[in-house]
């Protein structure tokens, strides 16, 4: 059985194909042993052509990191038509 992490924080950000962050944000919430759940949904439709890189980490309140997750993405003009 896992842990149960009070007042955890999940947090996201975006980078550009520069390792700039364009987005970002992180919540506190608790986290239940055993538990999974979605905390938000991102939409970012601002978003330039390029490619990016999103990265997730869990830490717990001592910033401790409990997990973490990454995901390469591109964003491609509209075609014209």
């Amino acid at each position: 059985m896992l842990d149960a992490y009070p007042d955890a924080q999940p947090g996201w950000r975006i980078e550009d194909g520069d390792d700039r962050v364009v987005m970002s944000d992180a919540v506190r919430i608790n986290v239940r042993a055993d538990e999974s759940r979605s905390v938000t949904s991102l939409r970012p439709s601002h978003l330039m052509p390029g490619d990016y890189h999103l990265a997730v980490e869990l830490r717990d309140t001592t910033g401790q990191l409990l997990g973490q997750n990454a995901f390469e993405f591109a964003v491609r003009p509209e075609e014209q038509q």
